[in-house]
């Protein structure tokens, strides 16, 4: 369930519980007050503390190389 409408075929991204989603929406329509959306999945991949700690490394990387 959605607050606004989302077009179909819209490439989405969904963080849930450590697991990041990949997908495109495949319908929405109107439902009371909020909108019904399902979605195509195309990956699931889970975060794993470690990937995250890299990932954040080399955000700061690439941040200081910036700085230089």
């Amino acid at each position: 369930m959605l607050d606004a409408p989302v077009p179909a075929n819209a490439a989405i991204r969904a963080d849930v519980e450590g697991t990041l989603l990949l997908g495109e929406v495949a319908y929405c329509y109107p439902e009371g007050k909020a909108y019904a959306a399902g979605i195509q999945l195309e990956q699931a991949l889970t975060v794993s503390e470690e990937l995250c700690r890299l990932m954040r490394h080399l955000n700061e990387e690439a941040a200081n190389a910036t700085r230089v």
